[in-house]
């Protein structure tokens, strides 16, 4: 009996009201929205990575996210806006860099295209869509990319 009784407590038990008020529903929030990306609910994802913004751990992965869905919208503008505010928090990651870049590109501003994606290449030398947006800024300014597309066989 004791056994029963502690395992429905501790695995089976429903959480009352107040449990569930005073619960971290930022993290269901954010998981939930990278499937409703993932499904292609665009707008219901938006929705919700702007719900998870007010929290301060989702605050920078939320607005990367909202620029993603910005760029594939073609709102490029809208897009850098979201990754500077993604940015504050979080500057380190090559990802925010990176679609920066992409973004610039994106605007035809191909020397700040090339400083983001230098910046996302120092954080992360790793990072493949950083490389990408990077030879295209090198192309697009009529820069020498040689020396550039030589470093896949380095990889």
């Amino acid at each position: 009996f004791i056994l029963f009784f502690l395992v429905y407590f501790f695995f089976l038990k429903q959480k009352t009201a107040y449990e569930i008020k005073e619960c971290d529903w930022s993290s269901d929030v954010c998981s939930s929205d990278l499937a409703y990306q993932g499904l292609g609910k665009r707008q219901a994802a938006y929705d919700n990575f702007y719900r998870a913004t007010y929290t301060y751990d989702y605050y920078s992965p939320a607005y990367f996210n909202l620029a993603r869905i910005d760029l594939a919208r073609g709102d490029n503008l809208t897009a850098l806006a979201k990754l500077d505010d993604a940015a504050s928090q979080n500057g380190r990651f090559a990802e925010i860099n990176a679609l920066s870049a992409a973004a610039q590109r994106r605007l035809g501003d191909h020397v700040e295209a090339l400083v983001a994606a230098d910046k996302a290449i120092e954080s992360d030398p790793m990072n493949f869509m950083a490389g990408y947006e990077r030879l295209l800024a090198l192309k697009a300014t009529g820069q020498d990319a040689a020396g550039w597309e030589d470093r896949k066989s380095v990889v």
